[in-house]
């Protein structure tokens, strides 16, 4: 479950990406690899509504836990 008004979890984890083979290009996680803050459990709903809002110019509200939101780019 997503907290209120929230379209992903964030979780840090470590990842690497693959160099060689067929799946080169890939990332996975990796006790060895960087640490990143990697988001998780989309709210497909949510990020729909937010995102067409945007697109049509209506007003989009705060999205809790992201520093940047579209009014910091308009």
């Amino acid at each position: 479950m997503h907290p209120a008004g929230t379209i992903v979890r964030f979780r840090d984890v470590r990842i690497a990406v693959v160099l060689c083979g067929a799946q080169s290009g890939r990332t996975r996680i990796d006790p060895n690899g960087r640490r990143i803050r990697a988001a998780f459990d989309a709210n497909a709903a949510r990020f729909e509504r937010t995102f067409l809002d945007a697109l049509n110019g209506r007003p989009v509200e705060r999205i809790p836990g992201v520093p940047i939101d579209i009014h910091d780019l308009l």
